[in-house]
């Protein structure tokens, strides 16, 4: 009685008195083990209260983190999954692979003690196996196979379909055996990580899992760069955690497969990160879900994310899937849709804005026009107009228009998820109605990213492309192959190459005209210029003004990119000074300059400085109410930043901003003084959008 009262890590004492006849399965004498074979059958047997370790296929469960029992039976080859909780059966660890859910993948499950059980391949239910650790401890690494004619596949989210897993494989750490564990692109990051530790440490790589606190250090910080790409609703709190396992049956409108909990979230998140990757990579590869896997992980070993591994890009020679100044825009995306379509409770309505730009302009210290531009994270579009102009000239007419499946947002431009529009405002003779919609003209031109005014654009397949006259011209730039261009200032264009490193190219209003000898623009060999920078570059932004231009380092530091000769006027002949600016760990920028702390808990804003003596910044032509303004914005002496601003709920990430600079002179037909405006917003972990005092502004969807 006292031995069929056992169960799970407390059978240690029966293990022992029953080594003689199960000694390998109670991991007696270290080695391998096997978990099936004469007088080895997997689970606690009632009777003798022996327990025996060991992996089975199939998990009867849910995808949740409540264990089976697993009790051990006569005349079978494996244990009994799911007995009848009469306390006769040990624990059985849920075990599911997740790129989507995986076929005929074998498993393997390896103790630090020594302990190997498998190959065992999955159930073709739900794509998992049962481990039953018996008095065995954590940690364990599990792997999953792909072996080579196994007809070894993956259900890829992105595509919709089965895709071929073989020789592949993918990996976890489990730590503790109180609830079931996924196998995904992120539990593949920690092991790559925990690797990293080891080696840097002086340990072997491949022994590196075995250390149980150095795997909760990896553990916890790969989790950190997976959140940061998160809003609060969707952020994990544990990696290793069972997904949801979704296929081609279940991922479906209304299926409601994505339960309200922790493994319903982290099932949405992984779905949206295969799609992030597929929406990025484009046709470039049959498998989205293993490339972007192979890129995140490859670039999360080192402990942060700058799509560099030891110096070496990620991206070599194949399609970038996914860069870091949209990463996480497109992964809440993408992971609000996957909630949305296949979710239940709050997940089917799970939303929140992801950007909203406000542009007001003004003549004579009235506002004449108002234009709000606002992405949401179920991929929704919204321009709505308003000022004097909405509410006389277009007063009972419609002034909101809206489009769905919109992937990015920036500033006042956006695209589609299928990158074949590009979405901008374009005003015509009637104020009230203004076009938006701007196709592509060419069936192989698919946006992967695109500036913020929506000019040039990088495809999926590497090109890069500027929109004049409704045709896009091909561009091409001197100087390695980047990930994307980010800036376009003054004749001035700021690249980041894919290994991290920040180049200036001479992009003139010249560059726009087609050029007879390629068909389209280029700049001249030998006219990029590298600028020096201590750490790889993800990100860089303007001043709210754009005069000036900063970069965001991988070491979270900002450097202000000086670009004026010694009479102050900017010119292309001069080496850029790389200024550091002391704002502390920022993990985010955008244009205003605006600054958020990795932490959340403050941001700050930078400043150009106005020098009226100085050479002028910028020389412009923009279109006005009344007819095209010529805009001249002055010189600076320098740039100045704030105090950091303590956030009334943690920050996430900041909108753009942009106005006229102070000594902005304007002529042209508009009458009094034109001014554009576009206040800064700041988006809160929690969803909220607030002005830069912390106001929160109400965003309705």
């Amino acid at each position: 009685m006292f031995f069929h009262a056992m169960t799970g890590r407390g059978m240690g004492m029966a293990c022992l008195l029953g080594a003689a006849i199960t000694l390998a399965g109670c991991g007696g004498g270290g080695g391998s083990t096997t978990s099936t074979g004469t007088g080895s059958v997997v689970g606690n047997d009632a009777a003798t209260g022996v327990c025996t370790a060991g992996i089975l296929t199939g998990f009867t469960g849910t995808f949740d983190d409540k264990l089976v029992k697993v009790r051990a039976a006569d005349n079978l080859n494996e244990g009994a999954i799911g007995a009848d909780g009469d306390g006769g059966g040990a624990d059985g660890i849920g075990i599911g692979g997740s790129l989507g859910q995986f076929e005929n993948v074998d498993v393997e499950v390896e103790f630090a003690s020594g302990e190997r059980f498998g190959p065992k391949r999955v159930d073709a239910e739900k794509g998992m196996v049962t481990v039953v650790p018996c008095a065995l401890q954590a940690p364990a690494l599990v792997t999953f196979k792909g072996a080579a004619g196994s007809g070894a596949t993956y259900f890829d989210e992105s595509l919709k379909r089965k895709v071929s897993f073989e020789g592949k494989e993918l990996r976890t750490v489990i730590t503790s055996f109180t609830q079931n564990a996924g196998v995904t692109s992120f539990t593949e990051a920690m092991v790559k990580r925990v690797e990293r530790l080891a080696s840097n440490g002086g340990a072997a790589a491949g022994d590196g899992w075995k250390d149980a606190q150095r795997v909760e250090t990896g553990h916890t910080e790969v989790k950190a760069l997976v959140n940061q790409q998160l809003p609060g609703s969707l952020r994990l709190d544990d990696l290793r955690r069972l997904p949801v396992i979704v296929n081609e049956q279940n991922f479906t409108a209304g299926s409601g497969v994505l339960t309200d909990t922790q493994n319903g979230i982290y099932g949405a998140t992984i779905a949206g990160f295969v799609q992030t990757g597929g929406a990025a990579i484009g046709t470039g590869t049959d498998s989205p879900a293993l490339e972007i896997s192979r890129q995140f992980s490859t670039d999360a070993a080192d402990g942060r994310l700058d799509r560099l591994d030891d110096g070496r890009p990620v991206a070599e020679n194949v399609a970038a899937a996914y860069t870091l100044d949209s990463l996480w825009s497109n992964q809440t995306l993408q992971s609000t849709q996957s909630a949305n379509l296949a979710g239940a409770g709050s997940l089917t309505s799970l939303v929140m804005p992801l950007d909203s730009t406000q542009i007001s302009m003004e003549a004579g210290g009235s506002q004449l026009l108002a234009l709000t531009t606002t992405h949401f994270s179920d991929g929704t579009l919204r321009y709505e107009l308003g000022g004097a102009l909405a509410q006389t000239v277009c007063q009972g007419r419609n002034t909101v228009f809206e489009f769905q499946n919109v992937r990015q947002k920036n500033k006042l431009s956006a695209f589609s998820q299928d990158g074949r529009t590009i979405y901008t405002l374009q005003l015509t003779n009637d104020p009230c109605a203004p076009n938006f919609a701007l196709p592509a003209n060419s069936a192989d031109i698919v946006t992967a990213w695109m500036d913020p005014a929506g000019i040039y654009v990088r495809t999926t397949d590497g090109r890069f492309f500027f929109y004049a006259d409704q045709v896009w011209y091909p561009l091409s730039i001197d100087g390695p192959r980047h990930v994307q261009i980010l800036e376009t200032r003054g004749g001035i264009g700021w690249g980041i190459s894919f290994d991290g490193r920040l180049y200036r190219h001479p992009l003139g209003s010249g560059l726009r005209i087609p050029d007879a000898s390629t068909g389209g623009a280029r700049t001249p060999p030998g006219s990029a210029l590298l600028v020096p920078l201590p750490d790889p570059v993800i990100n860089i932004a303007t001043s709210d003004d754009e005069r000036e231009v900063f970069a965001l380092t991988a070491a979270h530091k900002v450097y202000w990119i000086d670009v004026r000769d010694a009479s102050g006027a900017r010119s292309l002949s001069v080496q850029p000074q790389v200024v550091e600016l002391p704002l502390g760990e920022v993990c985010s920028i955008s244009a205003g300059l605006i600054a958020v702390a990795c932490d959340g808990q403050s941001h700050r804003t930078v400043r150009a400085v106005t020098d009226l003596n100085a050479p002028p910044a910028l020389v412009q032509t923009l279109p006005g109410p009344f007819g095209p303004v010529t805009v001249v914005t002055p010189g600076i002496s320098g740039v100045s930043w704030s105090a950091p601003v303590p956030a009334v709920t943690p920050i996430w990430r900041s909108t753009h901003q942009f106005v006229q600079a102070e000594g902005t002179q304007t002529s042209g037909n508009s009458p009094g003084v034109f001014a554009v405006n576009s206040p800064g917003r700041l988006l809160g972990i929690d969803g909220s959008i607030r002005a830069l005092d912390g106001t929160e502004i109400n965003v309705v969807r």
